[in-house]
């Protein structure tokens, strides 16, 4: 089922049109009175390469702001959402993120790509703004000198890469080959799976880099044919389609060498690479977010806020992003991010363990140190605004193209 605007929610699809709920401009320090409202904005891929993730992790920030306003919103103001679209590109990102910070935001959700945070990095941390994304994996962020401006709930590649190196071994393939697409994010997770595998004893046979923009893969994937892998790591997006077309056709399929990708394929994802047949896919592994942990109700409550959603990708770690920050502000007392950023990784490694925002302002108030524990698990971020703990929840497409839930498994950092 496709999302229509009558599926969808209002914020998700003015944040596709790049729409905006509030208006005005002022310094992104200009004191609010209090009572009034607190804008936080969303810059998030309602279009370009990665658009798939934008209407869930929309969906995930509205519903964030819904849970802490019903709480009594931050230091008695209710927040207020303003909406841009990034686009996956630096240039139209860098334009939305000026339109975000003349309109007094206090945060930035966002964005859905790490080629493009690094691309808007230097503007934040001269603005002193404030920016959470819970989709940049890229370890690239861990050294940039943000200065506490940014964090981010989504798992650093670091993390990531041995447990896609970990699927391979467990599925008794000694050789395997890399396709990256050639940004930030897909050659940093390249980097991450080669350097773990190698690790573990296995022997990467070569990790090939391609443009996303190209029409055709055939001459990257017909190199790979000739090294004759046991397996195949694919990073990329939505050009995965005309991958996953090529490598069948060479005899890379599934049902012939292990294949694994990044990230959930939707239900219809199939239909990009045969039309005609449903199980093309099948046995197809990845990883993404894990949607319930210990009794949190997060997947059925985006599902009754955002019906119709294609994925839930990044939508748990987006969630947790707008409320570690309104927890930072709180335990701040101050909206200001020059002052509140430094409470923003100590909010989630106090002594109090809470899981809403609602028992966690209890806890505040109570002088008491907090851990906030969200749908996205227990994330412990360091002074760089880095998770120490990932969750991942393990996928296999079955013969109708869906890709079900396998396991989870949880990585600490070093």
């Amino acid at each position: 089922m496709r999302m229509t605007p009558s599926s969808m929610p209002r914020a998700v699809i003015a944040a596709a049109l790049g729409i905006s709920f509030a208006i005005g401009a002022a310094s992104v320090h200009a004191q609010q009175p209090a009572g009034g409202e607190l804008k936080i904005g969303t810059l998030l891929p309602m279009t370009g390469p990665a658009a798939q993730f934008g209407p869930p992790m929309a969906a995930a920030v509205e519903l964030a702001a819904k849970d802490v306003n019903d709480a009594g919103g931050v230091l008695g103001r209710k927040l207020t959402l303003v909406h841009a679209d990034e686009a996956g590109d630096a240039n139209i990102a860098s334009q939305a993120l000026d339109r975000l910070l003349s309109q007094n935001v206090r945060a930035v959700m966002g964005t859905g790509s790490t080629s493009v945070t690094l691309s808007l990095l230097d503007k934040v941390v001269r603005a002193r703004a404030s920016m959470c994304s819970g989709a940049n994996t890229g370890p690239q962020l861990t050294a940039y000198p943000h200065q506490g401006y940014f964090a981010r709930t989504s798992y650093s590649q670091v993390l990531q890469g041995p447990v896609y190196a970990q699927l391979a071994i467990e599925d008794g393939h000694s050789k395997i080959a890399i396709l990256a697409r050639g940004d930030a994010f897909g050659k940093g997770l390249a980097e991450a799976i080669e350097q773990a595998f190698k690790a573990a004893g296995g022997e990467v046979l070569a990790t090939i880099v391609y443009d996303p923009a190209q029409t055709s893969f055939d001459s990257e994937v017909q190199r790979i044919a000739g090294l004759r892998p046991e397996g195949v790591a694919v990073i990329g997006y939505d050009e995965r389609g005309k991958i996953f077309r090529s490598m069948i056709e060479r005899g890379l399929g599934p049902r012939n060498i292990g294949v694994y990708t990044t990230g959930v394929l939707g239900p219809d994802f199939w239909k990009g690479v045969n039309p005609a047949d449903a199980s093309v896919l099948e046995k197809v592994k990845q990883g993404g977010s894990v949607l319930t942990i210990r009794g949190n109700d997060f997947g059925p409550r985006l599902a009754a806020h955002a019906p119709g959603l294609r994925t839930n990708q990044f939508a748990p770690e987006q969630y947790d992003c707008l409320v570690i920050t309104a927890l930072a502000m709180t335990a701040a007392k101050s909206t200001d991010p020059s002052i509140y950023k430094s409470q923003v990784p100590l909010v989630t490694k106090g002594e109090v363990e809470c899981t809403n925002y609602r028992d966690c302002v209890r806890s505040l108030s109570a002088g008491k140190t907090i851990a906030y524990v969200g749908p996205t698990g227990p994330t412990r971020l360091t002074d760089k605004g880095d998770p120490t703990t990932a969750r991942f929840q393990i996928y296999a497409v079955d013969a109708k193209g869906v890709s079900q839930p396998v396991r989870q498994v949880q990585v600490k950092a070093p």
